[in-house]
């Protein structure tokens, strides 16, 4: 079976061929939503920041939380892993948000630390 005939299967035995299930803009704004989430998970830290405790780079960062483009899930894990924000609060906004932030409270510290060495 072939690329173009798996995305043309329809998504149950009621659907009808290419029908999807989230329109184009519907997708954009759940990913300006979810990016929101993830800065406010990261306390308002400026992308750059958030991009070093990811380990990935800023304009990656940039385009969850500015252009609405959705996180894979090994970004989501990694936000849930520093933030202690459920996915499925950072994914619906549903639910409790996060828990406390105690591993960027040390990430400023030390960043701190090294501006004034």
């Amino acid at each position: 079976m072939n690329k173009e005939m798996i995305n043309m299967e329809p998504l149950c035995e009621t659907s009808e061929k290419g029908e999807k299930l989230f329109v184009k803009t519907e997708i954009e704004q759940i990913g300006l939503e979810i990016g929101r989430r993830i800065v406010e998970a990261f306390g308002y830290l400026p992308d750059s920041e958030i991009a070093v405790l990811l380990k990935t780079n800023t304009e990656t960062v940039r385009k969850f939380t500015e252009d609405g483009r959705l996180p894979p899930t090994e970004i989501l894990l990694g936000i849930h892993k520093l933030t202690g924000a459920s996915l499925d609060w950072l994914l619906t906004g549903q639910n409790a948000p996060a828990k406390k932030i105690v591993p960027l409270r040390r990430y400023r510290h030390r960043k701190q630390q090294s501006l004034a060495a």
